[in-house]
Order: C-alpha cells, then sequence, then structure tokens
C-alpha cells in the first residue's frame, strides 16, 4: 500500500526550498509535485537523483528535462555555442553545420555566453554544487575550467559585455551576483543588486550596464 505525504510548498522560493529539502530527508520511495520552476530546486533534484528517487514534476514553468537552456554566437557567425540541461556544452565552429558536445559534463546548464570573437565562453550551472566554467580556446574539448571565487550557488543567467572588458554572472540564491574582468578566470561577488528577487537572466551593454531579470 502507499502512504502520500503532503507538503505545503507555499508560495516563496524560500518556502518551496524547504519543502524540497524536506523531500530529500524524508527519502521517500517518490516524488510527484507541481506548480514550480525546477530552477528553485535543483540542488534537492539532484540530490534526489543521486539517492534514485524518481520524480514526477507538473508544471507549465519549465520544459521537459534535457532541453536546451542557452544560445551565444559570436559576431561573424562562425563560432557557436549551446547549453542543454542535464547534459553539456555544444559548440560549433563551422556555421553552425556541425557540432560536438565539447563540455559533457552532466548538469543542470542553464546558460552559455560568448565574447564576440568566439574565443572566450563561459557557461553556468544551476545545481548549486559546482559554479562557472570558462574556456579560453573556443569552447574546445578539454579547454574548460571551472572558475575560482564564484561561489557555489544555482547560477542562472551569464553574459560577457560587448567589448569583454566585463563579465558577469547572476544566481537565485539572496540575488547573487558576480562579475569578473579578466574573460571570467578570476571572480568577485556584488552584494549591492536590487532587491528584485531571484535573478533568472541578465545582458551586459558597453560601460558596465547591466539588464537583470
Amino acid at each position: 500500500d502507499w502512504k502520500l505525504t503532503v507538503v505545503d510548498a507555499g508560495i516563496t522560493p524560500e518556502t518551496i526550498k524547504k519543502a524540497w529539502s524536506k523531500a530529500v530527508s524524508d527519502k521517500p520511495d517518490a516524488v510527484i509535485a507541481s506548480g514550480f520552476a525546477r530552477a528553485l530546486f535543483n540542488p534537492e533534484l539532484a540530490k534526489l537523483k543521486a539517492l534514485n528517487i524518481p520524480v514526477i514534476d507538473l508544471t507549465t514553468a519549465d520544459s521537459p528535462g534535457n532541453g536546451w537552456t542557452g544560445v551565444a554566437i559570436s559576431d561573424n557567425g562562425q563560432y557557436m555555442a549551446a547549453s542543454q540541461d542535464d547534459e553539456g556544452i555544444w559548440v560549433s565552429s563551422d556555421f553552425g553545420s556541425t557540432w560536438d558536445e565539447t563540455f559533457a559534463q552532466a548538469e543542470p546548464w542553464s546558460g552559455v555566453t560568448m565574447t564576440a570573437d568566439g574565443q572566450h565562453m563561459a557557461a553556468v550551472e544551476s545545481s548549486g554544487d559546482d559554479g562557472v566554467y570558462y574556456s579560453d580556446a573556443f569552447g574546445q574539448i578539454n579547454s574548460w575550467t571551472e572558475a575560482g571565487g564564484v561561489g557555489l550557488l544555482a547560477w542562472t543567467g551569464i553574459s560577457y559585455a560587448p567589448d569583454a572588458s566585463l563579465l558577469m554572472a547572476a544566481a537565485q540564491d539572496d540575488r547573487s551576483l558576480a562579475d569578473s574582468s579578466n574573460l571570467g578566470a578570476d571572480w568577485s561577488a556584488l552584494f549591492n543588486a536590487p532587491n528584485i528577487g531571484s535573478y533568472y537572466g541578465l545582458a551586459l551593454a558597453d560601460d558596465d550596464i547591466a539588464a537583470l531579470a
């Protein structure tokens, strides 16, 4: 016989995360949920997956798993990159004719960006267990490195400024922001972010102008 436990997740990111944390600690036979974007509880999803606990998520807020979550293109169109949820980072160097999975680490990748010439790329994942990765070799295989100092948060957006003078990443955790002035190698946390709730995306213009959502 099945025993059903109902957990009220509320409507705030904090109460939703708390409910999913309870699901992990209770170690049920399965979890059924509905109504919330996966970015709010990706770390807990990863833990449930590690415990081999199946999850049925009924929501219109997200596309099915393994979907494409981000895309970037160089100014001349020769270099392209795409991030795939729970799969990896795919790169094309021939105007999109062929693609290679150059970084096959299975993570909930949530975004990818590149400089205008395509040489420098950066990607973020939202599990909270890793962070930001960057490549200084056109995204080639074995060229991806985990950035230092950025923090293990649920990163949800990343963008280079058009002139590559700044790289910024946004996370849903406590409205966290971080930036890098050396193409992604070193990072600093920003603490004066607007109090608008969790971040899911950003875009940068020249002169350090940023738009957040």
